[in-house]
């Protein structure tokens, strides 16, 4: 983060401070069978799932396989990009 961002330990440890007041840590369940392509991708599945999100934000592609989606809105979550996002915390 120091080279990518020219942030120093102080603003690091800030901004992680910062996402530890703001955050929820939930419980993911492991042994649930998640139907996304890439393994990778499960753990982002899984936690919102254990989240109960409502959006989805991503570019992947993986997310907006018909399996994903339609498992995401059994689910209650909304997949979109980040475009989709921006209109709709506009309005």
């Amino acid at each position: 983060m120091q080279a990518l961002f020219r942030l120093s330990e102080e603003q690091i440890y800030q901004y992680v401070q910062l996402l530890r007041s703001v955050c929820e840590i939930v419980p993911v369940d492991r042994n649930r069978n998640f139907p996304i392509r890439d393994e990778s991708d499960t753990a982002i599945l899984a936690t919102a799932v254990a989240g109960k999100a409502d959006y989805l934000c991503t570019l992947d592609k993986d997310f907006y396989t018909p399996e994903v989606k339609t498992f995401c809105a059994r689910e209650g979550i909304i997949v979109l990009d980040d475009l989709a996002m921006m209109r709709r915390l506009r309005f």
